[in-house]
């Protein structure tokens, strides 16, 4: 167990190998499956005649740019948010270099 700043790393190393099937199940895209699995359950039970919202139709590519009404009343609350987010990554930063330059 190395200690890199904040965080810790575990290294997992199994005493047996790992089987094929779990290896292949590991790799498969769980999170477009679930997606559509969900998708195609909602549809064959007719969800929508229940009360639940459906998207219906997504306008094709990107919204036009602008701006929250409240942004300037935002600003000096995300300077201060920023700043710190800034020391902190960079202490972060100087930590695991220093641990690096060390070993």
């Amino acid at each position: 167990v190395r200690k890199l700043g904040q965080g810790k790393i575990f290294f997992f190393t199994p005493k047996k190998p790992i089987p094929r099937a779990v290896k292949i199940v590991a790799k498969l895209p769980w999170a477009f499956l679930i997606v559509v699995i969900y998708t195609v359950v909602s549809y064959l039970l007719r969800v929508d005649q229940y009360g639940v919202k459906i998207t219906g139709t997504v306008p094709k590519g990107l919204p036009s740019f602008s701006l929250p009404a409240n942004f300037v009343e935002s600003v000096p609350k995300l300077i201060s948010i920023v700043i710190q987010i800034v020391i902190i990554g960079y202490l972060e930063s100087i930590a695991v270099e220093t641990k690096f330059a060390t070993q």
